[in-house]
This record gives structure tokens, sequence and C-alpha cells, in this order.
């Protein structure tokens, strides 16, 4: 059996060659925020209005079931676009920002079907 030929290999990070924290942590952070506000706290809004009982004052109302949904989640989705745009502007941001906003919108609308369903 002959022995296997050595190479000489070294790891190397080619996305973060300084392994500076914040550019794997800053955008796992923003998504946390992104689902908190406009996941969590939407929902709690609404199950809060069940609760007390004004839902049923608004079924009686001539609006219908998505147009008192997205009322109540204009409010949450306003304070997200403020939350992630803070997040960006305090750190170096590159690549086009617009896109980054539209992912970030397409995020927002997956998590809002995905709790309707």
């Amino acid at each position: 059996m002959c022995p296997l030929p050595r190479f000489p290999w070294s790891p190397s990070n080619r996305y973060n060659p300084r392994a500076a924290y914040k550019y794997y942590m800053v955008p796992g952070i923003l998504v946390l925020l992104l689902t908190m506000t406009r996941g969590f706290i939407t929902a709690l809004n609404i199950v809060k209005e069940k609760e007390i009982g004004t839902t049923q004052q608004i079924n009686v109302t001539p609006i219908q079931k998505w147009q008192f949904i997205v009322g109540k989640l204009i409010p949450f989705w306003m304070i997200g676009m403020i939350v992630f745009t803070t997040g960006l502007c305090r750190h170096s941001i590159t690549g086009h920002v617009h896109l980054i906003f539209l992912y970030n919108d397409f995020y927002a609308y997956e998590r809002l079907l995905y709790q309707l369903r």
C-alpha cells in the first residue's frame, strides 16, 4: 500500500476574511426583529381584539376579513420597516438597497401567509 500524497491546505473564509462578527450577526438579528414585530406582535394584536370582543363588532360592519387583517398589519409593517432601515443604516450596506427591501417585503408576505393558513 503506497502512502497518500500530502497536500498543504489552509482554511480560508472568502466571504468574511477578517471574521468580523457583525457580518454574521446583524442579518440574523434583523430577521429576528422583523419576525417579532411583523409576525408575533401582529398575531397577538389580532388575538387580543378577539378576546376583548371587538371583532364581533367588526363582523357586523361592511368590511371584509382581509381588510380587517390588512388594517391591523399596516402599523406593524411600518414599524418593521423602520426597524429594518435603522438596522441597515447603522452598518455598511453592500448591494442593491431596493432589492434588500424587496426581499424584506417578500419575507413579511410569506410570514403573513404562513400565519393565516
